[in-house]
């Protein structure tokens, strides 16, 4: 191994120890050089992917969740359409979906030139993630299995999005 690939695994052997303290259990895919394990949300449950760089100076971690799901051929058009309109309205991370396999996930990268990837920032990374493919799973299944259009899923979920945020200005 390279010192930029053993200083890549020693990351990812450190944010497996951060994440098992979190009581999540990933494990390191000797092939791939990424840890992966799976989460369960509130409507599916995600396949969930961190990679990390090996160079010393430039660091940076890549945070790929996944759904569970394989999008029917049929209906990734109109998946790609919501996850375009979706994407307009982010501020960090995209959702994506791989058009021939039919796999839609949310993929968010952390990058830190002058200090180490600390716990808070590999964290919240995750959560962020976690947060974005949780609140919109109704509209990425219902747009998925042809319940709805893109359109109308997304204004669902703007709708949702909007009051959830007036709940907690509320309370």
């Amino acid at each position: 191994m390279t010192t930029i690939e053993l200083h890549a695994r020693a990351k990812l052997l450190e944010f497996q120890a951060l994440l098992a303290a979190e009581d999540w259990h990933f494990e390191l895919d000797e092939a791939s050089e990424e840890l992966r394990g799976p989460i369960n949300g509130d409507w599916v449950a995600w396949g969930v992917r961190v990679i990390a760089s090996g160079v010393p100076d430039d660091q940076w971690v890549r945070i790929i969740c996944t759904y569970l799901i394989t999008v029917p051929e049929a209906r990734r058009s109109e998946m790609a359409q919501l996850l375009t309109r979706l994407n307009t309205d982010l501020n960090q991370g995209h959702f994506f979906m791989l058009f021939d396999s039919g796999c839609v996930g949310f993929d968010v990268a952390v990058h830190s030139v002058d200090e180490p990837i600390s716990r808070a920032m590999l964290l919240r990374a995750l959560y962020r993630s976690l947060s974005c493919i949780n609140d919109f799973s109704e509209a990425v299944l219902t747009t998925a299995f042809g319940q709805v259009s893109a359109q109308q899923a997304y204004d669902k979920a703007m709708q949702d999005e909007a009051q959830k945020a007036l709940s907690s200005v509320m309370l």
